[in-house]
């Protein structure tokens, strides 16, 4: 990052100070946004704004330099290529950390720099101070097979530490399992504590699974850095559905989907619904079935019970898994995630899927019994009262002494005594999108 050498300010920060905010009052911006502003800024004036902040800045430093995009390097070297420059650019990074390519960044940077400044001297820091020498060996065998890389050798005057071990599992279920039973095992036998603990997975849909067995377990945890699995807020939504169907008399869940997705059922309409209801010593549900409403409210409001109708009437025969998808696909819940493609709508579907096949799972469990001796039980109704400890409210007490449940992107630069990377499979970790890039 640049700087200017008197306030050892931001170069951005600078050249922003009154054009970001003049762009903002013109309409709302987003940080790529602003980017493509100061590329225009300095590619568009040559001979004022850019060499003039060419000349301000003496030194030019980028940090993490392998998680910068392509419009970033342009403007880094819009800034830093020009006629008697004095080439004080230093950048520090390393290729086989580029691990953000689904927000923008690109490997392709860093290789390239060594082209666009000829002059360039490379120093490698190749000793790792944190890792045993069995993870960093590792690591070297994992990275050696990168097509396109930075040739450099990891070393370590670590002792040999504990050697890693693979697990192979036929579900995700015997996964979680297996992970608890090693946490227990490794808290006992090694004296560790749960915050010496991290399980790492690819995406947020996964720690479903492994939260559900920790509960069992009574093994306090905490997600980092986001909400556990049945806190998001599509899993509330739709497990909302899902109370409604089953409970028409439970008003928190009517009153949290009657309008989502925006159905034309405003605030006021909601409030109206709900005075009625008490005043009426009735249910929600029973307001909109048994009073008619004005012509505005009136059709979206028919729209929205036939919709639960629908939904109840297909639960008295089918599973737990049937009605959940038949909900899933027809409430409009999993519409609007597809069509949102940002990595945040995508990670929202994945967690959607990822409920999902936890119903399944219940309905496909040939060990689960419920109820009198023998008897089973695979209806919504049942599968509810199964969660229904994982819907409430997180633990509110805080305890330092939790495991850690992240993404693999969300540890990075972090350290623990034992750590668990789940979901190694095909398609999943690496990811099929990481399959299609191979290819190309």
């Amino acid at each position: 990052m640049a700087y200017d050498r008197m306030n050892r300010r931001p170069l951005i920060h600078l050249i922003y100070e009154k054009y970001a905010a003049r762009c903002l009052r013109a309409g709302a911006m987003d940080f790529d946004d602003l980017l493509l502003q100061m590329f225009k800024l300095l590619y568009q004036n040559p001979d004022n704004t850019r060499q003039k902040y060419q000349r301000q800045f003496q030194y030019v430093m980028v940090d993490e330099f392998q998680d910068t995009n392509y419009l970033q390097y342009e403007i880094l070297k819009l800034l830093s290529i020009y006629p008697g420059s004095p080439n004080n650019i230093c950048i520090v990074g390393d290729d086989a950390q580029s691990i953000y390519s689904f927000r923008g960044a690109t490997i392709e940077n860093i290789l390239q720099f060594e082209h666009d400044f000829s002059e360039l001297k490379t120093y490698k820091l190749e000793q790792n101070y944190r890792s045993t020498q069995f993870i960093v060996e590792a690591a070297n065998e994992v990275i050696n097979h990168n097509a396109r890389q930075i040739q450099k050798k990891i070393w370590t005057d670590k002792t040999e530490g504990n050697k890693i071990k693979v697990i192979k599992t036929m579900t995700e279920t015997e996964e979680g399992k297996r992970v608890a039973d090693t946490i227990i095992e490794q808290k006992n036998r090694h004296n560790l504590h749960n915050k010496d603990i991290a399980i790492l997975y690819r995406t947020n849909g996964q720690s479903r699974i492994f939260e559900e067995q920790l509960r069992r377990y009574n093994i306090p945890y905490r997600v980092y850095g986001g909400l556990s699995f049945y806190s998001r807020k599509e899993i509330k939504d739709l497990i909302a559905y899902m109370r409604l169907t089953i409970n028409d008399k439970d008003d928190e869940a009517l009153k949290r989907i009657i309008n989502f997705p925006r159905r034309g059922i405003g605030e006021s309409t909601i409030e109206q619904i709900s005075k009625l209801a008490d005043d009426n010593d009735m249910s929600m549900w029973e307001v909109l079935t048994k009073i008619e409403f004005n012509n505005r409210s009136r059709k979206s409001i028919g729209d929205f019970v036939q919709l639960i109708h629908a939904f109840k009437a297909k639960a008295v025969k089918a599973n737990a898994y049937e009605i959940a998808d038949y909900i899933a696909r027809n409430s409009g819940v999993q519409t609007l995630l597809k069509e949102d493609k940002s990595p945040e709508g995508q990670s929202r579907l994945e967690n959607i899927v990822s409920l999902l096949d936890g119903i399944q799972e219940f309905v496909q469990d040939d060990e689960l019994q419920i109820g009198e001796e023998g008897s089973t039980d695979r209806s919504l109704s049942a599968y509810l009262q199964t969660i229904s400890l994982m819907t409430d409210a997180d633990q509110k007490e805080e305890n330092p002494d939790n495991v850690t449940l992240m993404s693999v992107h969300s540890a990075k630069g972090l350290e623990f005594r034992s750590v668990f990377v789940v979901g190694l499979e095909e398609n999943l970790f690496p990811s099929y999108m990481a399959l299609v890039k191979a290819i190309r």
